[in-house]
This record gives structure tokens, C-alpha cells and sequence, in this order.
């Protein structure tokens, strides 16, 4: 598996806690991943809209 840039997301937020860089199988109780591209940037504190899969500052 090669490693990927992700946002490390809170699932009761949906607010970026941090990006990381993880196998795709990594897991953390209470987060879930969003790969970050070129075309879809994130940072700490951005929010993670589920509905049409974009970040954007609070």
C-alpha cells in the first residue's frame, strides 16, 4: 500500500483535526479520512462538507 495525504476528520464535527499521511486501511476511533488532492486542499480547522465533498474554512 503506498501512503497517501489525508485530512484527519471528526465524526462529530466534520472539522479537520489534521492532515496525516496513512495507508489507506488506517483507522482512528472517532475520525475518518478524506484523501487530499490538488483539485480539493484542506488544512486544520477547515470544515468537511459530506454532500458535495469540498473544504472550506468555518
Amino acid at each position: 500500500m503506498a501512503a497517501t495525504i489525508y485530512a484527519l476528520i471528526s465524526s462529530t464535527t466534520n472539522i479537520v483535526d489534521n492532515t496525516i499521511v496513512a495507508d489507506s486501511d488506517f483507522e482512528l476511533d472517532g475520525y475518518y479520512l478524506v484523501e487530499i488532492i490538488q483539485d480539493n486542499p484542506a488544512s486544520t480547522g477547515m470544515v468537511y462538507n459530506k454532500e458535495n465533498n469540498t473544504f472550506s474554512f468555518p
